[in-house]
């Protein structure tokens, strides 16, 4: 089906032909006009907002919006972007010597573009659901309110221009620009193409390798119904020489009618949340993973195409058992059925993948395909993973817990004598084996992080089989093998050492016949933690993210483990143990929960409403994967628990971190902020390359310095690696020998 997009009016003529643009500033008014921010407040701008989705919603006339438009006599770009919930937004700018010319100019252009939208967009919707009908497949809801109202919206962004930065010898082909998603991009007023930081990321139109992505912006202009519009987008994308851009910063308000939201990278300023919003994110979540699952195999299907798989076009098998046990656990926590009759699709498809190990074992192993290189022309052999068999042990108990029977019993002990079996008096656990032969597996190196990870899965899958099926002989050997695992995994290591995993804290939270003697470690883990917040960003949304990882994942498992810790802590009777540890989670969670995808943060995607409820993996980018999902799952419920439990739904006082918090906004009124002509190189040698669309790529020499900034500091440290969007830890991610 083809997506409709009016991305940008063209406020000029289309030039019949584009030559190297490398000269001064335009005569017409254009963004390298704006030199300066403007001195309209953030409420008036938010009023602003407010009335214009007010004033086009009841059909004010030309005069009567160009109106709204609050007095200031300095040069200005305003966009006013305005859109659904299943097809993409238009977007349309003015620009004019004083804020009042703008405002009339992008008014007039947006009322009369948006006529010919409704037309052009029936006429597609007519062609779509007729070819639809011809395949016999049926008519969507989003077809047919696509041709019921073509031009439909029900949200407004109002993004103000406040500082540009022109940029010469640009090429299509390999200029490469930095911080995409504060920093947006307009050509020159002979062709009129700009498009705004949400833009740029929310449609994906730069590469993995931060060039521009030419055909991405063919298609969008394609989608616009202008032949001429494209026909002189494909003049600039193939003009010879370099040419002349600007780069910009705007600040941006969302509003669905009511009061508007100043938005930073497309989400708005972070907050603690509530049990209750706890909640609602986590069900949210858990709803459209369940909307995304295929009831005839049980697989997980790619709800849009910015989702990255963990194995070839699929979810791993250890990634959809916990998918089943985040499932569960939200079906335990809102005792709604819904979600465990989901997981039990998966369930079973994942019970289809067990088999004996021999005809007279008791043992079963969960197996799959061995992973191999891009291009290999081998057929992948069996193999048996003690992470996958373990969290598919978990899974299986959280199953036999939540939907209360017996059916999955036998499997999964017979799985936790198979993980229990993987365990070596010292030398640990083997991490994997082939199959049916039982030989160590060794193609793929496994880090430390993702050994000691599946180690504490391991551990705490047996523990709870052994306790569910009332297994004294099993939680002796069970207890056995932690204690040996604790002592050579945390105990006796130094702080530079330690795997900061939340399964570590769940495994140690699992110990019961020497209790006393975990305190101790206990309590290095919920101190090591804290370290890890960054508490001084370069950008104020980064606030709260791992140092050198900003991902909202990564500060989803901290933010876990510290509330695993502080529900041992509370259940041992050690109250203000449990507050310290709770306190150490609260930037952790601030920014974990500002990767959630509310409409305001959607808004800017191809189909908002496919998105809303996920979350991204960081500020920065638009990236999503399952392991994500269900780690913000877990986090979420375990720290509405323990806002219930610890201070019955209230945060412990922070005006401290508050302070801080709000002296760091302020920094988002500071323009220009990121913009330089160093944003922009030709020069590919040496370069990072960070696979995110609107981030910043870096070498380990070579820095930017932004204002207000003391120190020339890399945003991204080398120890990232990037996969789709996703960031991953380098000690965390697998990789497979060549």
């Amino acid at each position: 089906m083809k997506h409709i997009l009016r991305l940008t009016a063209l406020l000029f003529a289309v030039a019949v032909s584009v030559i190297a643009q490398t000269g001064p500033m335009p005569d017409t008014p254009w963004f390298d006009h704006v030199t300066e921010a403007t001195a309209l407040s953030e409420a008036a701008l938010g009023e602003l907002a407010q009335k214009t989705y007010a004033g086009l919603k009841s059909g004010l006339s030309l005069k009567e919006l160009t109106a709204l438009a609050p007095e200031e006599h300095k040069p200005r770009v305003i966009f006013v972007s305005i859109g659904g919930m299943s097809w993409p937004g238009r977007t349309y700018f003015g620009t004019g010597y004083s804020f009042a010319t703008a405002w009339a100019n992008v008014m007039d252009i947006l009322l009369a573009n948006e006529k010919v939208y409704a037309v052009e967009a029936k006429k597609e919707a007519e062609a779509n659901i007729r070819d639809t009908k011809a395949k016999n497949l049926p008519v969507t809801k989003a077809q047919k309110e696509r041709l019921a109202d073509p031009a439909a919206w029900n949200w407004l962004r109002l993004d103000i221009v406040q500082a540009a930065q022109p940029a010469v010898n640009f090429s299509p082909d390999s200029s490469i620009i930095a911080m995409t998603s504060l920093a947006g991009l307009a050509f020159g007023p002979d062709v009129g193409y700009a498009f705004t930081p949400a833009q740029l990321s929310g449609r994906f139109m730069m590469t993995d390798s931060h060039t521009l992505n030419k055909v991405q912006v063919g298609n969008i202009i394609a989608e616009t119904f202008n032949l001429g519009a494209l026909q002189a987008w494909m003049k600039v994308a193939n003009a010879e020489g370099g040419q002349r851009i600007c780069l910009f910063e705007c600040d941006s308000y969302f509003t669905e009618g009511g009061p508007a939201k100043r938005l930073y990278r497309t989400h708005s300023k972070p907050a603690l949340p509530l049990p209750e919003q706890c909640l609602a994110m986590a069900t949210a979540c858990g709803k459209q993973l369940c909307a995304n699952i295929d009831k005839e195999n049980g697989q997980f299907l790619r709800p849009f195409p910015e989702w990255f798989f963990s194995a070839k076009e699929k979810e791993e098998p250890a990634m959809l058992a916990e998918l089943v046990l985040a499932l569960a656990r939200l079906s335990e926590v809102t005792q709604d059925a819904t979600y465990s009759d989901t997981a039990l699709f998966v369930t079973r498809a994942l019970m289809r993948s067990i088999v004996k190990l021999g005809e007279n074992s008791e043992n079963s192993v969960l197996t799959e395909p061995e992973p191999l290189p891009e291009g290999s022309s081998q057929d992948p052999r069996p193999i048996a993973k003690l992470r996958t068999n373990a969290m598919a042990c978990l899974a299986l108990s959280a199953m036999a817990r939540v939907r209360k029977t017996t059916e999955f019993d036998a499997a999964r002990f017979a799985l936790a004598r198979y993980v229990l079996a993987q365990y070596q008096e010292g030398l640990g656990f083997v991490q994997a084996r082939h199959f049916p032969s039982g030989q160590p597996y060794t193609e793929e190196e496994i880090s430390l992080y993702g050994e000691v990870e599946a180690e504490a899965i391991a551990i705490t899958a047996v523990q709870e089989v052994s306790r569910q099926l009332h297994n004294g002989e099993f939680q002796l050997i069970a207890d056995s093998v932690l204690e040996e695992f604790l002592e050579n995994r945390l105990r006796t290591l130094s702080i530079e050492e330690v795997q900061m995993t939340p399964w570590l804290a769940e495994a140690l939270s699992q110990h019961y016949s020497r209790g006393s003697d975990n305190r101790e470690q206990m309590t290095r883990l919920s101190l090591l933690a804290p370290v890890s917040a960054n508490l001084n960003p370069l950008f104020p949304d980064l606030f709260g993210s791992p140092v050198r990882l900003p991902s909202c994942t990564t500060a989803a498992e901290f933010s876990l483990l510290l509330m695993k810790a502080s529900s041992w802590f509370r259940k041992i009777g050690k109250t203000a143990e449990a507050k310290e540890a709770f306190q150490g989670a609260l930037p952790f969670i601030l920014y974990q929960t500002s990767g959630y995808m509310d409409l305001a943060a959607a808004h800017a995607m191809a189909s908002p409403e496919s998105y809303i409820g996920f979350f991204r993996d960081n500020v920065e980018a638009f990236g999503f994967d399952l392991g994500g999902q269900t780690t913000q799952i877990f986090s979420l419920l375990a720290l509405r628990e323990e806002l219930m439990a610890l201070g019955d739904g209230q945060y412990p006082e922070h005006k401290a971190l508050q302070d801080k918090l709000e002296a760091l906004w302020k920094t988002w009124d500071v323009h220009p902020t990121v913009l330089t002509a160093g944003l922009v190189t030709n020069d590919m040698v040496g370069l990072k390359t960070r696979e995110t669309a609107g981030d910043v790529s870096l070498v380990s020499e070579k820095t930017y310095q932004f204002k207000g900034d003391k120190n020339d500091r890399p945003v991204v440290s080398n120890d990232v690696s990037i996969e789709s969007r996703v960031l991953k830890k380098r000690t965390k991610a697998t990789s497979t020998k060549p």
